[in-house]
């Protein structure tokens, strides 16, 4: 059966704007209903404002550049006329930010599904059903509820009303399930919720700078950028394009241009998957910028090691470079065929070497900071290659 929703978008918060509109890092709550509900399969996804001000307007627009199924309706005719009888609704309830295992519980429901909270006092701003019962602001109706509320609606409230009639109806009704939904009236409610997205955003971070050097920055560009138009697969890009931009200096004989390059290429595939992330689009393993990556960051490696044979006036710094490349490579192999070993985090990857190489830039320590990267190579490797699963 074809999956649509409704979604209301048309309440005050408690901060004077509409409910819609309150940002969830970084991005507006209307935003973060529509792509929950294209996770889910849903196709349209009808937004229900009434007199909708120009800020809703421009972000229908925008999601509907993105591809997205949503359109924008003013009253609960159009809203109606926007489904088919065949169609399964999602009801979304106005300012409720839903958890995404509870739309997938309702999209795979056989039978109209209402899902409740606790009538308790942490759940009083929600609708209440009955005397043990609050409407959570999720509910999986049918097309032609809406049709047939819309015909007798007025003025009334369309989700209240359509709530209303599944309960008389005897809509199945079941309680949310772990992660409940957050109704979300204003900034407060709206913090705690991006603090939760954005934890949930964070990968297990493998290496030592990602871990405890970068965070902060990793944390302040995600939610920076995840309230711009940026897409993420373009910011995680940065990462492969700054390498090899590094690579390219080192050729031209501008050291320390290339480690600023390399610096700057440490946080943005990890920024960049975790806005995919948070935008409920992962950015899969097999992406370009993904799979550049690490053959442009061992380049820049032979490109260093190019650019240090020049300044020794030999070739052994190139040979060198060709060993640490090797073993760079070789440590990779063993951990993807070992997995997570003890000490894993230590290992030599490219954060730790793009960082490690800064210091002996800036000191002009050229062939220390090549020799460095190639004893650090070596002792990972060997650490992996021996050290017992954890």
């Amino acid at each position: 059966m074809a999956l649509a929703a409704l979604v209301g978008a048309y309440e005050t918060s408690s901060d004077g704007g509409l409910r819609a509109l309150v940002p969830l890092a970084g991005r507006p709550l209307a935003d973060f209903q529509v792509r929950s509900l294209v996770a889910v399969g849903a196709a349209p996804i009808v937004l229900l404002g009434d007199d909708p001000p120009e800020d809703l307007v421009r972000l229908t627009d925008q999601l509907r550049s993105e591809g997205l199924p949503v359109v924008l309706a003013t009253n609960a005719s159009e809203a109606a006329a926007r489904f088919e009888s065949g169609h399964a609704l999602l009801l979304v309830a106005d300012g409720i930010a839903p958890d995404l295992a509870d739309l997938h519980r309702l999209a795979e429901a056989s039978a109209p599904m209402i899902l409740t909270v606790p009538d308790d006092e942490a759940h009083e701003e929600y609708e209440r059903i009955d005397l043990e019962s609050r409407w959570s602001g999720l509910a999986r109706l049918t097309g032609e509820d809406v049709g047939a509320t819309a015909a007798m609606l007025g003025d009334w409230d369309l989700p209240s009303t359509l709530l209303r009639r599944a309960v008389q109806a005897g809509a199945q009704q079941r309680p949310v399930g772990e992660n409940e939904p957050v109704l979300v009236d204003g900034a407060a409610d709206a913090t705690r919720f991006s603090d939760g997205l954005l934890a949930a955003s964070r990968k297990a971070r493998v290496d030592w700078v990602a871990r405890w050097v970068t965070t902060t920055i990793e944390e302040w560009l995600t939610v920076k950028l995840s309230g711009m138009r940026a897409r993420p697969a373009l910011v995680a890009m940065l990462t492969p394009a700054l390498l090899a931009a590094a690579t390219a200096a080192f050729v031209m004989g501008q050291g320390v241009l290339a480690v600023l390059f390399m610096l700057l290429s440490i946080p943005f595939d990890l920024v960049g998957r975790r806005i995919a992330s948070l935008r409920l689009n992962p950015i899969l393993p097999g992406k370009a910028g993904e799979v550049a990556t690490w053959p442009l960051f061992l380049a820049s490696l032979a490109a260093l090691s190019l650019f240090v044979a020049g300044r020794e006036e030999g070739y052994w710094p190139f040979a060198v470079g060709v060993g640490l490349v090797a073993i760079a490579h070789f440590g990779k192999v063993i951990r993807s065929l070992r997995g997570v070993v003890t000490g894993d985090v230590f290992a030599f990857r490219r954060r730790p070497a793009c960082l490690l190489l800064v210091p002996f830039a800036l000191g002009g320590w050229w062939t220390a900071g090549l020799l460095t990267l190639g004893g650090y190579a070596l002792l990972s490797a060997l650490w992996l290659a021996h050290g017992r699963e954890s």
